[in-house]
């Protein structure tokens, strides 16, 4: 008889932390599982560590190669047998009650195909990252950055029977990103507002060591996602975009600011249609440090001005007239 839930892990030269998070699987208050673990090319102790489990649902498929963790979650996906896919990493830590809490949100929630929680960070950075709930809130923020953690899912297999792979392996990093964003308008989101995992937080894991080709994949599903809403940015715009995302935009002059402000705007009037509340909050939470560089760089000007005050950024009388004495300083070239 066929599993409710299929656990599936990849691992790849993970012997330092695989120990722990397969004890984290096994230990679980919900039972009915099998734990599907794909030996990703592992030249470490890792393949050793798996044949020491004796753990009848742990099922081992070995590549006999390297061939990345898209391609492994793929293959993953055909073997697996489960009416739920839950995921898991090779250097986390699943809470004993986070089976049978994301079962029973999906059995009680039967519209939602993908499931996703809040999550704890530990090792290198401790502290406790709180996602979006709701679908529209989730599909608003997915546009700009991700907000379902990868190894806190939980997928109802038949919903992605249509979707080739469903990871595209193209994509070796970032590939849950893409999925996600490749899927919101035909899938349904949630996230539990409750930590099910300790996401574990070390110079090893992908999103540490290749940190550069990670953003990379990364800022190529943002493209997609801006292309999806008729924009295609020029290089320059991008590059300002990428790096507001980032939190590492630094306007070097006004050009730069003025840029970016009405790069902003573009994306507001562009994608307002297809979005919510939270599309319109996150760019404002972006724009909201423009107003400021305007003036310490001497950018100021009444098109900027309107801008600004018509997403509240000059929200005071004082405000508008500092920002205003600043345009007036300009066009008089003082």
């Amino acid at each position: 008889m066929a599993p409710c839930v299929t656990v599936l892990m990849s691992a790849h030269n993970s012997e330092r932390y695989l120990a722990d998070a397969i004890d984290s699987i096994v230990s679980q208050t919900f039972s009915d599982f099998e734990f599907l673990i794909i030996n990703d090319g592992s030249s470490d102790g890792s393949r050793q560590i798996l044949e020491a489990c004796t753990d009848t649902r742990i099922r081992r498929i070995d590549n006999g190669r390297n061939l990345g963790l898209s391609a492994s979650l793929n293959r993953g996906f055909a073997e697996a047998t489960g009416v739920y896919i839950i995921r898991m990493d090779a250097d986390d830590i699943a809470l004993p009650d986070r089976l049978a809490k994301q079962v029973a949100f999906m059995e009680r929630e039967p519209n939602i195909d993908v499931c996703g929680s809040w999550y704890e960070m530990f090792g290198d950075r401790n502290r406790v990252v709180k996602t979006q709930a709701a679908h529209g809130d989730i599909h608003d923020t997915l546009f700009f950055k991700n907000c379902i953690a990868h190894s806190t899912v939980c997928m109802r297999k038949q919903s992605f029977e249509n979707c080739a792979g469903p990871y595209t392996e193209a994509y070796r990093y970032a590939q849950d990103y893409e999925l996600w964003c490749r899927t919101v308008n035909t899938l349904a989101f949630a996230n539990i507002p409750e930590v099910l995992l300790r996401y574990r937080v070390h110079g090893l894991q992908a999103g540490s060591s290749h940190i550069r080709e990670q953003d990379t994949f990364a800022d190529r599903v943002r493209r997609n996602n801006l292309l999806n809403i008729g924009l295609r940015l020029c290089p320059q715009e991008e590059t300002i975009y990428f790096d507001m995302i980032a939190g590492r935009f630094e306007p070097g002059n006004g050009n730069d600011v003025r840029t970016a402000a009405r790069l902003l705007e573009k994306i507001y009037r562009a994608g307002r249609a297809g979005h919510g509340r939270r599309f319109q909050d996150m760019l404002r939470t972006y724009m909201k440090p423009l107003p400021a560089k305007s003036v310490e760089l001497k950018s100021a000007s009444l098109s900027l001005f309107a801008i600004f005050a018509g997403w509240g950024l000059l929200p005071t009388i004082v405000s508008k007239a500092r920002f205003l004495r600043a345009c007036l300083k300009n066009t008089a070239g003082v």
